[in-house]
């Protein structure tokens, strides 16, 4: 299949939410924009050939099916999703009260271990979750996407082929939540090296597919939804981090990718959080730039337009036993303020640095 055909198969995806979601064409009014600008700014994602019966085949929708309409809308969060490595269901409470789900997706051959990537939406008591076989590559590693409901974890909705409409191998994936309780899905493409972003609805009905930016390749890939500011997506490889944000009309702010953060040697994962008008990225990388210097934990802070708001804040050395492939833990404790979890260690930092 050539390039051209992965890239025009998308194409109606793209203008999925002018031409179907009269949310979407509102959003772009109140913003000073035609109702097609989302269109026409975001070229479709670099996926390809959809499954059979469209690209929304092999969803399930759980017994709860729309939100309660007593559902309010919540808070996002401050930071990316959480990322954990689990043996058993049971040591995630939500995946235990759908482990029937889990276990029926990946049928006879059940992993050994699960990728885990869990993040709050922007709907009260909803969140969404990514698990995988964490013991293959991201294009074998056969993701589930289920968004359920709090406390009890009810299924709301579920996405067997969530990356479905982009050929293998694809790379990593990376989960965050939107406005109205949509859900994002930033995917890694390297054969086309672009990187894709992906939305639903609150109730699982597909919204929008951009290409965000190029990337040579991706070791790790981390998104976070900035409120009513967008999408930021970063791509790591050794000696690179990318970054792009993806306005909420779907416009690419920072051109096809800017350099930004650490030049991690191993290609370290971002961890990024935002506080109001401030992005906030932690990435180990080396400190001083010397080849075989050990890599240290660096705080990064930028505007909405990818420029530093402050100079870069050094932590320390980072642990020999954290893995580069899990972004550093990451915590919002008060206005300005961000925690960051170093080992035994945790060390705040403000909007000037280390305090």
């Amino acid at each position: 299949m050539s390039c051209r055909l992965r890239i025009s198969v998308l194409a109606a995806l793209a203008v999925l939410p002018a031409c179907r979601k009269p949310d979407a064409s509102a959003a772009a009014a109140e913003a000073g924009a035609a109702p097609s600008a989302a269109a026409a700014s975001a070229a479709p994602t670099v996926a390809s050939r959809p499954p059979a019966g469209g690209p929304d085949a092999g969803d399930e929708r759980g017994e709860h099916g729309e939100p309660p309409d007593s559902a309010r809308p919540a808070p996002p969060p401050f930071v990316q999703g959480a990322r954990a490595r689990i043996v058993r269901l049971e040591e995630d409470p939500a995946l235990a009260a759908n482990a029937s789900v889990v276990r029926a997706h990946f049928g006879e051959r059940q992993p050994v271990a699960f990728a885990v990537q869990s993040v709050a939406l922007t709907e009260t008591g909803a969140r969404a979750m990514v698990v995988s076989d964490a013991t293959r590559a991201p294009g074998e590693s056969k993701p589930l996407l289920l968004v359920v409901d709090g406390p009890s974890f009810a299924l709301r909705w579920s996405k067997r082929t969530p990356a479905g409409g982009i050929l293998p191998p694809f790379g990593p994936l990376a989960v965050a939540a939107g406005p109205r309780g949509r859900v994002a899905l930033g995917i890694c493409d390297p054969p086309t090296k672009r990187v894709a972003l992906r939305l639903w609805d609150d109730e699982g009905s597909s919204f929008a597919d951009f290409d965000a930016m190029d990337a040579e390749e991706c070791s790790t890939l981390s998104c976070l939804y900035w409120p009513a500011v967008g999408w930021v997506l970063v791509a790591t490889r050794p000696g690179e981090t990318r970054g792009q944000l993806v306005g909420e009309q779907g416009q690419l702010r920072w051109g096809r990718g800017a350099q930004v953060g650490a030049r991690s040697r191993a290609g370290a994962a971002a961890a990024l959080g935002h506080d109001g008008a401030t992005l906030v990225l932690v990435q180990p990388g080396p400190a001083s730039g010397a080849p075989d210097e050990a890599e240290h934990a660096h705080v990064f802070r930028y505007d909405d337009k990818g420029a530093p708001t402050s100079v870069p804040a050094r932590l320390g050395p980072v642990p020999n036993a954290a893995s580069s492939l899990l972004p550093l833990p990451l915590e919002r404790v008060r206005p300005g303020v961000f925690r960051v979890t170093l080992g035994a260690r945790t060390i705040e930092v403000g909007p000037e640095g280390r305090l």
